[in-house]
């Protein structure tokens, strides 16, 4: 009779997890599927559900040490090793990643998704060249696995090969999480346009929208016809006069004669540029010459004149897939404080990152730009007038990069593949500095560094932080 209780206990907690979780209420429903496993640790449904949900809630973790209890339930099903995989993948332990992809790999030969977890595994500790054979594994096991060729065509370009990573490159198109859009014209196919113009359409985030106009003269060049770039609303102001655009617009406006469209980022395929040499441009955009929003200029009047101005920015888009990867706690970055003769601005945005600075407003007086900053065009004022900007890898380092201002980045060990592997210096801007983890998750080692590097570049006269000292 107590093992029907519990039975009947555990499915009711199961039906009511699931319901709440339907629902959106996700905090009430992982409290039912935790009582839920309490109740009958070994009920394979239940861990199943409660794995599901923490990875939707991004509790890396806590999801795999669940999986790890799935692994005597269903000891030879690959997908568990699969899923397992990805989950350590995410935690950062590459060795375990590693090792349960060569498990699913065991169990299913076959396994695109198992090749592919261990291409991401050997990438994530730089053993490029296995990284890559594991990826053409899962290419040749599973044609459809657009992922996988995305994969080896982004390491490829980390490594500088844009021969064969442009090519690649283009199955972002295809991933299930790119933006959708309705073609408005045939896809450009590099040649000169006759009658009409060619629509430029932004594919990614603010950051690859930012990096890439500066492909816009040398498309319009090529493809002999005027140029509608539609972007993202937030950047049309900002991007009004760019160099190869005969027209701005947002997502929302409806383009009109258009003959031919492009992504953004497939520009640099279409001109062969090197990624890890392309075209030196110190500074293609500037900030607009409209007068500075109210709340903004009533903040630098009260700072402190005679101090350094130091920008910083922790946090990027939540919602971007690698942000937990190369977003920093703010607590984290405390010992640059201790550098003196500066004013640290903030220029953070998102409720995410704003959070954190009442945490440490007693230790840590940075003045708050961020609640100030309305659109591109405040962020890109405010840049002009501070002496450095620190950031994560996020569209703020490609904002002070192409208005040619000193800039450094703080990247996570293996960092998106327009930043390279090695080095110190960007082949994309001039004036950033790159700062780099050794390890997975190191953020101590590298604020260590971008401390000993602040406290020299003070001493120096004259100040000079842009480019690497």
């Amino acid at each position: 009779m107590p093992l029907r209780i519990a039975t009947l206990e555990r499915d009711d907690l199961l039906r009511e997890g699931c319901e709440l979780q339907g629902q959106g209420r996700l905090s009430e429903a992982l409290a039912c599927f935790e009582e839920a496993v309490r109740v009958a640790p070994k009920a394979l449904q239940t861990l199943i559900q409660l794995g599901f949900l923490l990875i939707h809630l991004k509790q890396w973790r806590r999801a795999a040490e669940t999986y790890e209890r799935i692994v005597p339930l269903l000891p030879r099903d690959h997908r568990v090793w699969c899923n397992l995989s990805y989950l350590y993948e995410r935690c950062g332990d590459m060795t375990a990643a590693e090792d349960r992809a060569r498990k699913a790999i065991r169990f299913e030969p076959e396994s695109g998704e198992a090749w592919n977890n261990l291409g991401l595994a050997l990438r994530g500790q730089h053993r490029f060249p296995q990284a890559m054979q594991a990826f053409q594994q899962a290419m040749f096991r599973q044609p459809e696995l657009a992922l996988a060729e995305f994969n080896l065509a982004t390491t490829r370009l980390l490594l500088g090969d844009g021969e064969l990573g442009w090519p690649g490159y283009e199955m972002r198109l295809r991933l299930a999480n790119a933006r959708l859009r309705m073609p408005v014209a045939p896809a450009w196919n590099g040649e000169p346009i006759t009658g009409g113009r060619l629509l430029v359409y932004a594919d990614q985030g603010l950051g690859d929208t930012l990096q890439f106009v500066r492909c816009l003269a040398k498309t319009r060049e090529r493809c002999a016809a005027p140029i509608v770039l539609s972007c993202q609303p937030e950047l049309v102001t900002l991007l009004n006069g760019i160099a190869g655009a005969d027209e701005v617009q947002g997502w929302n406006q409806e383009p009109t004669d258009i003959a031919e469209e492009v992504a953004i980022s497939s520009l640099p395929g279409w001109l062969n540029i090197p990624p890890q040499s392309p075209p030196i441009l110190e500074r293609y955009l500037s900030p607009p010459t409209s007068p500075w929003r109210a709340s903004v200029a009533e903040v630098f009047r009260e700072i402190s004149p005679g101090r350094r101005r130091i920008g910083l920015v922790w946090q990027g888009n939540a919602s971007q897939g690698q942000d937990e990867v190369r977003s920093v706690a703010l607590r984290r970055l405390l010992p640059l404080a201790s550098v003196p003769g500066i004013t640290w601005i903030s220029l953070q945005v998102g409720k995410n990152g704003r959070d954190q600075l009442s945490e440490l407003s007693d230790r840590w007086p940075l003045v708050d730009l961020g609640a100030s900053l309305e659109d591109f065009v405040d962020t890109a004022q405010v840049m002009s007038q501070l002496d450095l900007i620190i950031t994560v890898d996020t569209s703020v380092a490609h904002l002070a990069g192409a208005l040619g201002r000193p800039v450094w980045t703080l990247l996570a060990h293996t960092p998106d593949w327009r930043w390279g592997v090695t080095g110190a210096d960007c082949p994309w801007y001039p004036t950033m500095r790159l700062f780099r983890q050794p390890r997975w998750g190191d953020w101590e080692f590298l604020i260590g560094e971008v401390r000993t590097a602040l406290t020299d570049s003070m001493s120096l006269s004259p100040l000079r932080f842009d480019g690497v000292a």
